[in-house]
């Protein structure tokens, strides 16, 4: 029998080339439908995730237990979680960045009214985070991680925006500063705390775990928190507050630009005008139901980028 014939040297190189051209073509695209697929499942998880937690309110009329307290005890005293750096070669820090530039977390101090009002919404029992990843506290000042704490005066909490981040007299809080991207200014000084599988949403078999951030967990190199958070109400506790930063008039205005069309000797990169969407009073207090739920890559569900400003006068104009 006549021997049979195999390819040459030359054209499985030629075959190889031809390969490897298809897949530069084909794999930017196929990044990219990952990446869409990654954000739906990370949506459908928030919507999920508000009905479960609805439901829960609807029977028994209070926040589930045992929700996480994303902070670091240090000492005496409290600070927030490190942000991620998105650079795995150092390791892995533990929140997302895009949470912290989304939401600009801060510090927060509870008053007794403050723990009062959380504890008669169900906030009683919780879970200190207590991530010492990139914290330079000693090991003496080091708290057990995930080790239960209670809602009282003087606990430290993350909020949204603006923080009382001491116990001094007069306290001092840190107010974020006006720029664009966040998630939703109707966020600013509202209080965290994550949905883990510790949490009473889990535990009373409403659902049976905890769902994670499909995008978290592709970039688990730098970042280790990955629960859903729950954005509590605006309490009365903190708006009535002798200190709070927000005087009566003030308001958060939510916008979006629009270039002005050319002609007329306008430059389409400097001239535009503001289309004011809505505006959220910063001195208002919220029931329960208000709540709502961040993705912990920071997002909200049917969030849409739009830019932001403070209307310190209470015209509801923006300069």
């Amino acid at each position: 029998m006549k021997a049979n014939k195999g390819f040459t040297l030359l054209e499985i190189l030629v075959v190889l080339a031809i390969m490897g051209f298809l897949m530069a073509l084909v794999a930017p695209k196929m990044a990219g439908i990952t990446d869409d697929a990654t954000d739906k499942v990370s949506e459908t998880n928030i919507m999920r995730m508000v009905s479960y937690m609805r439901i829960y309110l609807d029977q028994t009329s209070r926040f589930p237990e045992h929700l996480t307290n994303i902070v670091v005890q240090s000492g005496g005293g409290y600070e927030l979680p490190t942000i991620s750096d998105l650079d795995p070669k150092n390791g892995a820090e533990t929140l997302a960045k895009k949470l912290d530039d989304r939401n600009k977390l801060k510090i927060h101090i509870l008053s007794v009214a403050e723990a009062t009002e959380l504890n008669k919404m169900g906030v009683v029992n919780i879970l200190n985070l207590n991530s010492y990843d990139r914290s330079p506290v000693t090991d003496t000042d080091r708290h057990p991680s995930m080790n239960r704490g209670i809602i009282n005066a003087g606990v430290g909490v993350a909020m949204i925006g603006i923080g009382n981040h001491s116990t001094a007299a007069p306290p001092s809080w840190e107010r974020a500063s006006e720029e664009n991207n966040w998630a939703s200014p109707e966020l600013i000084g509202r209080i965290i705390l994550g949905i883990g599988p510790e949490s009473g949403l889990i535990t009373s078999g409403l659902i049976n775990k905890a769902a994670y951030c499909p995008g978290n967990i592709r970039n688990k190199d730098n970042i280790t928190y990955n629960d859903y958070i729950v954005v509590l109400p605006r309490l009365h506790a903190t708006v009535k507050l002798d200190d709070y930063p927000f005087g009566t008039d003030v308001r958060a205005v939510q916008y979006k630009t629009q270039a002005v069309p050319p002609g007329n000797g306008y430059n389409m990169n400097s001239n535009h005008k503001r289309l004011k969407l809505r505006s959220f009073d910063l001195n208002k207090a919220q029931k329960t139901w208000e709540h709502t739920i961040l993705g912990p890559n920071g997002f909200l569900f049917h969030e849409r980028d739009y830019s932001w400003a403070i209307d310190l006068d209470g015209s509801d104009t923006i300069n």
